[in-house]
């Protein structure tokens, strides 16, 4: 099925085969680069054993980049590639704030209804592995790569490029689906967080879905910034995570409204 929506580009020519290898390829590069940061850092004296801030936050610092180099050098070999191949296109403002609001309303109460029912009690540690709670500083670094890079980097990888490849082939709620999976799946770090593979799994799908109905990725970006931005305020221990995920949120959301409405090269011939 070839892509139907305003965001039709290069990516139509995209094959499916290249989701999985870009999942292969970039969290391969990711592990390796994360090796040897560890590496270096146990050079130079810093106990890795126990995980310091410093590693974590290099090593994710490391992943975001082979998620997009990866995904950059694959939909190259297709020929030029704009931002708009990625979903980066206009829409109006009444359009990005009402499926934004819609998709959020509908994560939320699916959250509340899960909550209810199957009370789950499991926690992701990357606060705590980033050294959110250990300072001023540590904080700011998680909040920005939490609210704002995570968002950014995640939506072009999962539905930018690997929704749109795989959309091609399996259609919009196969691939969806697919996505959403893996999306929920990459968050495992221990049994303790065994109960929100399930959750996560449908939030991943649920972004496909709103890209799919906007054929913008702008929205899917601002709701997993107002989502990530949430979860830092409310599970953060340091007193200044609400103040700086607001800020940060806002600085992100502004940016997607504006970018969302101004010419760019992606609308270029």
């Amino acid at each position: 099925m070839r892509w139907e929506g305003p965001a039709a580009g290069a990516s139509e020519h995209w094959p499916a085969s290249y989701a999985p290898l870009a999942f292969g390829l970039a969290f391969t590069a990711g592990l390796l680069l994360s090796g040897v940061i560890a590496v270096v850092a146990s050079v130079a004296g810093a106990d890795v054993g126990d995980g310091p801030p410093g590693v974590t936050i290099a090593g994710t610092l490391a992943l975001d980049g082979a998620l997009i180099a990866v995904v950059w050098l694959l939909a190259s070999r297709r020929g030029h590639v704009r931002p708009r191949d990625f979903g980066l296109t206009r829409l109006s403002l009444r359009s990005f704030a009402t499926w934004t609001g819609a998709a959020l309303l509908a994560w939320y109460s699916f959250n509340l209804l899960y909550s209810a029912v199957f009370s789950p009690s499991g926690k992701q540690d990357t606060l705590d592995a980033m050294g959110a709670n250990d300072g001023i500083a540590l904080l700011l670094v998680t909040t920005a790569f939490v609210v704002l890079i995570a968002p950014v980097v995640e939506e072009i990888f999962f539905r930018g490029f690997c929704y749109r490849a795989l959309r091609n082939r399996l259609g919009r709620w196969s691939a969806a689906a697919l996505v959403g999976i893996v999306f929920g799946s990459i968050h495992y770090s221990g049994p303790e967080t065994l109960a929100l593979i399930a959750p996560l799994a449908v939030l991943g799908t649920l972004f496909c879905l709103l890209y799919e109905r906007t054929g913008s990725l702008y929205p899917a970006i601002a709701f997993h910034v107002i989502n990530n931005a949430i979860a830092l305020a409310v599970t953060a221990e340091a007193s200044a995570a609400p103040l700086f995920a607001a800020i940060t949120a806002t600085f992100a959301l502004t940016a997607c409204a504006v970018l969302s409405r101004s010419p760019s090269p992606a609308s270029s011939p």
